[in-house]
């Protein structure tokens, strides 16, 4: 800009209305709406790229087995051929992971799948020891995860997010006869974690996330959550980075991370993360998240809103729901 750059004029530069009048007030309406429009991407994105992705399949399955579980109806069609089709790659992959071989987002990608494969209760057998086996060998020796270098923010840019999702596969999916060897990894990584500076609200959430994963102590998990409410804005929502405006994912994913590391759905500061969250949330149930990734893969409309942005759109959505379904009570609690 300093000397005189312009803004780019490509379709990710489109333009799109602000949320319809004061978005959806309704925090199970929210959710049936969002998971609603999340689903029917999946299996198409699947079928188009042959591969699984973190936002257009894995976050929307974990949301899908949350949202089942608030009492929300869920398209079990969709959700069922979501998870048939990660199941699928992943066999493959698995095997491959035993030669060593890395599958597409790296950690990143590991972290995510395995995460829905937990909330949809899939137990330990060969496809999830596979993966904890390619984690395990793939560890550097100060701790941490490195990807391929590929840099697509906010996902895949960050050797914390791919250290911290490389710890979450390895403890919801242990293998037992190697539990002294992933202890020790588990430990080295959480040395790693908390001597990383973060420098964005990605690393900063990922980071909380990690060390909570990793069974930090009270104090150091309580000045890494102070790093994020810290950042939280006047209207109650966050930033990715500090010059950009507060949006879906990085919302979402703060107010995820926070209860994560206990702080209650009844905060203040959760409630008023939440009400951002539905004020900015469309009338069909999605959220608009401007994409800021150097494109990688070609183009193609998966039938999520927004055009180019959609893939970050889906992956904030899918954040931001689950933040919110955490202000719902699970079916079985309800009268209580």
């Amino acid at each position: 800009r300093q000397f005189g750059a312009k803004p780019g004029h490509g379709p990710r530069q489109q333009v799109y209305p602000e949320p319809e009048g004061d978005g959806i007030a309704d925090a199970r309406t929210s959710l049936r709406r969002a998971v609603a429009l999340l689903l029917p991407p999946a299996t198409l994105v699947f079928e188009k790229r042959g591969c699984v992705t973190c936002h257009s399949q894995a976050l929307p399955a974990q949301l899908a087995a949350v949202a089942r579980a608030k009492g929300i109806a869920v398209n079990e069609e969709q959700a069922r051929k979501n998870m048939q089709q990660m199941l699928a790659f992943f066999k493959t992959a698995g095997e491959a992971a035993m030669q060593g071989d890395r599958t597409a987002g790296d950690f990143v990608t590991v972290g995510y799948v395995m995460s829905a494969f937990a909330a949809e209760q899939y137990p330990l057998d060969d496809i999830t020891a596979e993966s904890t086996h390619l984690l395990a060998g793939q560890q550097m020796a100060d701790g941490n995860w490195l990807g391929n270098g590929v840099s697509r923010p906010p996902m895949e840019d960050s050797i914390v997010s791919q250290t911290a999702l490389a710890v979450r596969a390895m403890t919801l999916y242990p293998i037992p006869g190697r539990k002294n060897e992933v202890d020790e990894k588990l430990r080295r990584a959480q040395r790693w974690l908390l001597a990383a500076v973060p420098g964005t609200t990605e690393e900063r959430n990922m980071r909380l996330m990690g060390v909570v994963w990793t069974k930090a102590s009270r104090a150091d998990i309580t000045a890494a959550v102070q790093q994020i409410i810290a950042r939280q804005r006047a209207k109650g929502g966050w930033a990715q980075r500090d010059e950009y405006q507060s949006d879906a994912y990085a919302t979402g994913e703060s107010l995820y991370a926070l209860h994560q590391s206990g702080n209650p759905e009844t905060a203040d500061l959760y409630r008023e993360g939440v009400a951002f969250l539905l004020k900015n949330q469309y009338q069909n149930g999605a959220w608009f998240v401007k994409s800021r990734a150097y494109p990688t893969q070609i183009y193609f409309d998966s039938g999520y809103p927004f055009g180019h942005n959609q893939w970050i759109s889906a992956a904030g959505a899918s954040w931001a729901s689950l933040a919110i379904a955490e202000t719902v009570p699970d079916v079985k609690l309800r009268g209580h």
